[in-house]
């Protein structure tokens, strides 16, 4: 990588749909799944903010320990690695991208949380991640810039991706309930032109073993095919490890995900089975025409226990026209 992480690219031309997001995860001691995802729109001059957290099978988004989704923070003089929001988010890279510190503070007084996360790894970024023959990518940061996009960029790089294996330690607090946080985790940052409609289907996986076993894929699917993995990586005993071949299965009830099977081939030729079953899941609008539903379970290999998500996005309208046709 030849960007900073310290600072957005900020692009020279004036793209609105330019963004670059910063999410990191964890799960408590008593699996309640936390999400803290940035979306930095430079070029309009202002954040959303999405803090997730469920433990249980949720019906609706009221059933969730909290969905605060806040869209208009401005951004200020912010920086990635050093930033504190309007919406009660605030990161401060002590060496960025290596350690980070979260606070969150809820508008509504239910929540707050003091986290910090270490890197196991260093960046894995798209083309370390992308499996050989494997297909495009799901996300507008898969594809790249679209034929004529300006070249008058900031940094090298016209769009990208990098996936990261931290921990994460501290807590969380809930409606006055302490939750300890002691776990391995994921975070990921991009930066690209991203729309707000026109959205693909895919999902993002990660399954953690402690610090022996890290799978994270980015699978995409089509409304005839079945789900193919475009990116991943293993993280093995702290060595990161090229995907030579992934193929997942998933089990579906309704939109829902309730179990996934993948098959892995390192890039050493070693085979790897890992399966999960739900623990809980939520199905939320989450923003930007986006249908998200996020998968908390409890997965397995090699005879060793540890918990995963699966996070499956698809087009709201596209699904609305799918619900329209079954109804005609």
């Amino acid at each position: 990588m030849s960007r900073s992480y310290a600072d957005f690219a900020r692009p020279s031309y004036r793209d609105t749909r330019w963004l670059e997001t910063h999410w990191f995860s964890a799960v408590t001691t008593d699996s309640i799944r936390l999400h803290f995802w940035m979306g930095f729109r430079l070029n309009t001059g202002v954040a959303t903010t999405k803090v997730y957290a469920f433990s249980q099978f949720c019906d609706s988004v009221l059933d969730m320990e909290m969905c605060d989704m806040q869209y208009n923070s401005p951004i200020g003089a912010a920086r990635l690695s050093d930033f504190a929001l309007e919406s009660g988010v605030a990161v401060k890279a002590r060496s960025a991208p290596r350690a980070y510190d979260l606070t969150y503070r809820s508008a509504c007084g239910r929540m707050t949380a003091d986290l910090e996360f270490e890197a196991l790894m260093a960046p894995a970024d798209l083309a370390v991640t992308k499996i050989p023959d494997g297909p495009e990518g799901f996300v507008a940061f898969h594809r790249g810039p679209s034929r004529g996009a300006p070249e008058n960029r900031t940094g090298s790089e016209p769009s990208g991706h990098i996936d990261q294996t931290m921990t994460a330690r501290g807590s969380v607090t809930i409606d006055g309930v302490t939750h300890e946080v002691d776990c391995v985790a994921q975070r990921d940052h991009s930066w690209s032109p991203r729309a707000e409609v026109g959205h693909t289907i895919g999902t993002f996986d990660m399954v953690h073993f402690g610090q022996e076993l890290t799978l994270l894929a980015h699978t995409g699917e089509t409304p005839d095919s079945e789900p193919t993995v475009s990116h991943g990586y293993l993280l093995r005993d702290g060595q990161l490890l090229a995907l030579r071949e992934a193929k997942v299965s998933y089990e579906r009830q309704g939109l829902r995900i309730v179990g996934f099977r993948y098959l892995i081939v390192d890039e050493n030729g070693a085979d790897y089975e890992i399966t999960g079953r739900a623990r809980g899941s939520a199905e939320i609008d989450g923003g930007q025409n986006i249908y998200l539903v996020m998968g908390l379970f409890d997965c397995e290999w090699n005879g060793r226990s540890g918990y995963g998500e699966v996070q499956w996005h698809d087009y709201i309208p596209r699904l609305q026209g799918v619900r329209a046709a079954q109804r005609a």
